[in-house]
C-alpha cells in the first residue's frame, strides 16, 4: 500500500492497518488504535500513519 491517492478503498484499507495496530510501523509502540481511541479518529490516524508524519503522544 505504497499509493498516495486517497480514495474509499484505500481509507478501508487504513483503518483496517489501525485496528491491526500498525501506527508508524508499531516500532514506537504508538498503536494507531490506541490513537483513534484517544478521539482523532480512525480515518484521520490512519492519514497520519500513513504518510508517516510524527505526532504527540496525547497524555504521555
Amino acid at each position: 500500500m505504497n499509493a498516495r491517492i486517497i480514495n474509499t478503498s484505500s481509507v478501508a484499507g487504513l483503518q483496517e492497518s489501525i485496528g491491526k495496530g500498525n501506527y508508524g510501523g508499531g516500532e514506537n509502540g504508538y498503536r494507531g488504535a490506541d490513537h483513534a481511541a484517544e478521539g482523532i479518529g480512525p480515518v484521520v490516524a490512519g492519514l497520519l500513519a500513513k504518510a508517516e508524519i510524527a505526532v504527540p503522544v496525547y497524555g504521555a
